[in-house]
C-alpha cells in the first residue's frame, strides 16, 4: 500500500511539473513573438485580394515580374515550384 501510494504521488508530481512547463513554453513564445513583432515589421504593403489581406513586396521597375508564394506545408517559397 506504501509503495502505491509513493508511485501514485510522484506520478502526480510529475504531471503538474510537465503541465507548468508546458504553461512557462507556451507564455514565452507568446512574449518573444509579440516583441519580435513589433521589432521587425514586415516591409511591403498589404492588399487587398478577393476580400483577404495578401503581404506584397516589390522592388524596381519594368516589364519582368517574380513572384514567390508560400503554401501550407512549405517552408521554403523556393522549393514550391
Amino acid at each position: 500500500m506504501q509503495k502505491k501510494v509513493r508511485f501514485l504521488r510522484i506520478l502526480r508530481n510529475m504531471i503538474v511539473a510537465m503541465l507548468g512547463i508546458c504553461i512557462i513554453w507556451v507564455v514565452t513564445n507568446q512574449v518573444i513573438t509579440a516583441v519580435e513583432k513589433k521589432k521587425y515589421p514586415p516591409i511591403g504593403q498589404l492588399v487587398e485580394v478577393n476580400g483577404r489581406d495578401i503581404h506584397v513586396y516589390t522592388k524596381g521597375k519594368g516589364e519582368n515580374t517574380i513572384s514567390t508564394t508560400k503554401r501550407l506545408g512549405n517552408d521554403c517559397a523556393c522549393t514550391g515550384f
